[in-house]
């Protein structure tokens, strides 16, 4: 950590993560265990409510504006939330579909805390992070022993009107934050025993997109931090497959959500996503300019970055590309004398994950960004207080 912050506010932050995390896992597992009822829902939501002020807290004691104000990609996240809070009043101003108003206007909140959240997180003392490690090894341990038919996720109950299903792709969200965030600072020995238990755990979880974007931000933490000891490990891993490949029948790999995909199968969810891709395809080339915000159906849109055209306009949208192209830039640049620096391969890991993710699965509005561009700005903080003169991205 090298933003310096009193034991105080450390432990505050400590305790908002603590409860939008570990409480968060174990609140979903019980409710689907059926050892309690879901009282606050799926609780992730109330979790945002209840810590909001206090994240405020956090970061108005560890953070000063002049932290940020010479950071070109800071202007440039600026002009975007402007533009996403505007998009928020006037869904509600203008008569947009209730459920496309709520949507953005929800968006918009989870978006202001998950920045603030990435700071919280960045601010933890290193005997809390350690603990996290064990809580995410003793709750994937959890989840592989609990999972039955190549699956953790049962199907939904019916409590009093409402129906609970366990959030897969949330968990798996977090999964995906907390992993970045604490590989890069872990010994070789401690990441591969992370592996062995955090990948299963993702398989039987269900959540694809995060399951391969997991991979991509092993590919680079293992090739910064020792490659040839990854290149032999990839080479084993490849004669493994290819051996477990010619010793079953591949079919059977066909009937399963994480990899159909790959065989053309018919996939409910893949197919949707396309045809909402050529409608917001559709939608830029008839309104280039000014996007046709709400011109979809209620969840019908874009589960890509082009998302952000449909409702921004091509000024929206290079404005996003630019929030997050100047960090990946400026990281690049400082790649030779800083790419074993923990906190360089944080931000670069999440930075290249998001925009992995947004081509690929996810829709402007995926919690990753602001956690990405948090976390770009805290490599930057972290810098200043060091006295290196960081460039003007």
């Amino acid at each position: 950590m090298s933003i310096s912050v009193s034991s105080r506010v450390a432990f505050w932050a400590e305790a908002v993560v603590f409860t939008v995390v570990p409480l968060f896992f174990f609140y979903q597992a019980a409710v689907q265990a059926v050892l309690f009822q879901p009282f606050l829902k799926g609780y992730f939501s109330a979790a945002v409510i209840v810590t909001f002020p206090l994240v405020l807290f956090v970061c108005c004691k560890a953070l000063r504006l002049s932290d940020f104000t010479h950071s070109l990609s800071f202007g440039f996240f600026l002009i975007f939330m402007g533009l996403f809070f505007g998009l928020a009043v006037m869904s509600e101003l203008f008569g947009v579909e209730p459920e496309i108003a709520r949507y953005i206007q929800i968006s918009f909140f989870r978006f202001v805390f998950l920045f603030f959240f990435m700071f919280a997180l960045y601010l933890t003392r290193a005997k809390f992070q350690g603990r996290l490690y064990w809580f995410m090894l003793f709750f994937s341990a959890y989840v592989i022993l609990n999972s039955s038919g190549g699956g953790f996720v049962l199907p939904p109950v019916n409590y009093g009107g409402y129906l609970f299903e366990f959030d897969y792709q949330q968990v798996a969200f977090c999964y995906l934050i907390v992993s970045i965030f604490l590989l890069p600072a872990l010994s070789t020995l401690k990441r591969y025993f992370y592996y062995v238990l955090v990948v299963p755990a993702l398989y039987l979880i269900g959540a694809r997109s995060e399951f391969f974007a997991f991979f991509l931000v092993v590919s680079v933490i293992e090739l910064t931090r020792n490659w040839q000891a990854y290149t032999v490990a990839m080479m084993l891993g490849l004669f493994s497959l290819l051996a477990f490949l010619l010793s079953v029948d591949v079919s059977v790999l066909k009937d399963t959500r994480m990899f159909s995909i790959f065989f053309g199968n018919e996939d409910l969810s893949l197919d949707a996503r396309k045809q909402f891709a050529i409608e917001a395809f559709d939608q830029i080339n008839n309104h280039p300019l000014l996007g046709a915000f709400s011109s979809h159906q209620p969840g019908e849109y874009a589960h890509n970055v082009f998302a952000v055209w449909v409702d921004l306009g091509i000024f929206g949208f290079s404005v996003y590309l630019l929030m997050l192209i100047t960090p990946v830039l400026s990281l690049l640049l400082r790649c030779p004398s800083f790419y074993k620096e923990t906190d360089w391969l944080r931000a670069f890991c999440f930075l290249i994950s998001s925009i992995f993710l947004l081509f690929a699965a996810k829709t402007y509005t995926y919690g990753m960004i602001p956690i990405a561009v948090a976390m770009y700005y805290a490599f930057k903080i972290g810098l200043k207080q060091k006295n290196i003169t960081a460039e003007v991205c």
